[in-house]
């Protein structure tokens, strides 16, 4: 079956649920008018994906964030880098084993203090994903630090590879670490059905 299907049947399902649903893809649509949003040498969003998903999580999760007295005072910086590194699909196309290194440009999130952005590993608002949302946090700039900048408020991600197909069940594994009055952003892409439901040709 088609994963465009399956994904629109899944976010209906989770809204009939009760769920807050965020699909990014339209954003992505108005926004890859103006410049890449996954990196030609990754397979992961740029600093524009990140800040486009960010930004519309941040706005659907903004009525929550009112409903539960969750401040939003502090006032995040950034700071546009250019770094370098190596994308991860540069091993598996560079045959030669070189080291080619390339230009990355993220937007890093300062604290009020001056200080480069880290979690707040007792934040109630808790980001649950795989590499996706883990993706720029050693650059402090990943999506829980764009999001946090957006919102004025820290958040903190929870990085698992299993995340994407175990992400609800990781409340009866681990319960501890969830916030008990809080808002917890599952972020999976659509890649994630296409793996949990196989090809087309065996549904």
């Amino acid at each position: 079956r088609p994963v465009k299907k399956e994904r629109t049947e899944l976010l209906r399902h989770l809204e009939i649920a009760g769920v807050r649903v965020v699909d990014i893809i339209p954003a992505f649509e108005r926004a890859k008018a103006f410049g890449l949003l996954f990196d030609p040498y990754e397979t992961h969003w740029t600093a524009l994906g990140i800040e486009v998903a960010a930004h519309a999580i941040a706005q659907r999760i903004d009525s929550a964030l009112t409903a539960r007295a969750i401040l939003r005072d502090t006032r995040y910086g950034v700071i546009d880098t250019i770094l370098k590194t190596r994308g991860d699909l540069l091993d598996r196309v560079n045959k030669n084993g070189a080291s080619t290194w390339y230009p990355f440009p993220v937007k890093r999130v300062l604290c009020p203090d001056g200080n480069l952005y880290r979690d707040d590993k007792k934040s109630e608002i808790m980001i649950l994903g795989d590499s996706y949302v883990n993706h720029g946090k050693w650059w402090n700039a990943h999506l829980g630090a764009q999001i946090a900048r957006l919102i004025g408020h820290p958040t903190r991600t929870y990085f698992s590879l299993l995340a994407n197909t175990e992400g609800p069940c990781m409340f009866r594994l681990k319960p501890a670490m969830f916030p008990k009055n809080g808002i917890v952003i599952w972020a999976f892409s659509s890649r994630v059905l296409q793996y949990h439901l196989g090809s087309p040709g065996k549904n």
